[in-house]
């Protein structure tokens, strides 16, 4: 969590692309839907997927979790 908040503040009003594995983007999510980090394992992330969140004035929202509009059919299996 102190890499992405470093990250957020070393670019802000850009856009910033992080690749993660399925946990680190569990617990991310956590935080920003402000759940308690022991129900992080909860939220799904399938493979690939895509989740957008939008950082403004020290707020972070979840626009899109889970997305995978950006595969082919086959590949959402």
């Amino acid at each position: 969590l102190p890499a992405i908040d470093q990250v957020l503040q070393a670019h802000p009003g850009q856009n910033v692309l992080v690749l993660a594995h399925n946990m680190v983007n569990r617990v991310l999510l956590s935080r920003y839907l402000e759940l308690d980090l022991r129900h992080a394992r909860k939220i799904r992330q399938a493979n690939c997927c895509i989740n957008l969140l939008q950082h403004s004035e020290g707020t972070t929202e979840v626009v899109t979790m889970n997305s995978l509009w950006h595969l082919d059919e086959v590949d959402r299996r």
